[in-house]
């Protein structure tokens, strides 16, 4: 066989075996991460499992690199395209630019809510088959928004220190996740939930404005 026929049926392999993760992910949770339903799901036997991936573990991590372009990216495009609109030297911009981010960022996790829940469950207790490699997730978007809004800031001449900004996008994210699990119940709608967000994120700005100018 060619080898890049070979290669290639490699590949399309490891994207099964990918794919059959996110299935599993979803019918059972964190629980269904093991390498015998894995290869089961996948349709290999499970010694073939390790011409593939190492570990368990490694294949856990190509999941959420693959979750984190098919997100991440778009975030970041879209938190990019909304400061560009957006007035130079002014300090409110940056107040309007995490309210529309904010909108953005809750409607595309209200989209997938079984998938949210995992993750944030892996983020909080990684004591469990994913070793918080998937909830690691949070933390990338966290420092992804950190460093946009670092970029933001300093093109607009705004000082910024990194603790009040970091206690900024840790504490909104914390609450953005609450309220997103909260309209995926039927608590509130997600219009009242991105207000509450608005209202919170034009507070702790301020805060930590005053705090870096200080």
């Amino acid at each position: 066989m060619p080898k890049t026929s070979r290669l290639g049926k490699k590949e399309a392999t490891r994207e099964r075996i990918v794919q059959s993760t996110f299935t599993l992910l979803m019918s059972e949770g964190l629980q269904g991460l093991s390498m015998n339903k894995i290869s089961k799901a996948a349709g290999i036997a499970q010694p073939s499992f390790y011409n593939h991936y190492a570990s368990v573990d490694a294949l856990i991590i190509d999941v959420r690199e693959t979750l984190k372009a098919r997100y991440l990216p778009s975030l970041q495009e879209k938190f990019v395209a909304i400061a560009n609109e957006l007035k130079q030297g002014d300090q409110h911009d940056i107040r309007t630019l995490s309210q529309r981010y904010l909108e953005i960022n809750m409607t595309v996790l209200l989209k997938n809510v079984p998938l949210f829940r995992i993750i944030l469950a892996d983020y909080h207790h990684p004591d469990n088959p994913a070793k918080g490699e998937l909830g690691q997730i949070i933390s990338d978007i966290n420092q992804s928004w950190v460093e946009l809004i670092r970029r933001l800031a300093n093109a607009n001449g705004i000082p910024i220190k990194d603790a009040p900004l970091q206690l900024y996008v840790d504490s909104i994210s914390a609450l953005v996740h609450s309220l997103v699990l909260g309209v995926a119940d039927g608590k509130y709608t997600q219009e009242v939930a991105v207000a509450s967000v608005a209202l919170m994120s034009q507070s702790l700005i301020t805060e930590f404005t005053n705090a870096s100018t200080a």
